[in-house]
């Protein structure tokens, strides 16, 4: 699924029925890179920014947006899972692979 279908199904998508989100945002700018990793579980109650602001800004921020992990429940209560990686992205399963990459 694109990056933009995911955008557009997370915004309708009940906040209730998300177990857990991340998000990794990066931009350039002329001081730098900036990342910011979003991590939000069902299970847990504190969070830097709430999820509701998180789905707020998706759309705004969808162009910084580098990865999406989603796992939520569907209409029959089922648990599923969405994936997001951006082309130039590549996850590294270890240290070693980071340092090599």
């Amino acid at each position: 699924m694109t990056k933009s279908k995911i955008i557009k199904f997370l915004q309708k998508l009940a906040p209730c029925r998300i177990k857990s989100l991340e998000l990794i945002y990066h931009k350039l700018t002329p001081n730098g890179s900036a990342w910011y990793k979003y991590n939000y579980s069902a299970m847990s109650e504190f969070f830097s920014t709430p999820l509701v602001e998180i789905l707020l800004s998706l759309y705004k921020l969808r162009g910084n947006i580098r990865a999406i992990h989603l796992v939520y429940f569907d209409n029959q209560g089922q648990r599923q899972e969405l994936r997001y990686l951006a082309d130039d992205c590549k996850f590294c399963d270890n240290l070693s692979d980071f340092i090599n990459y």
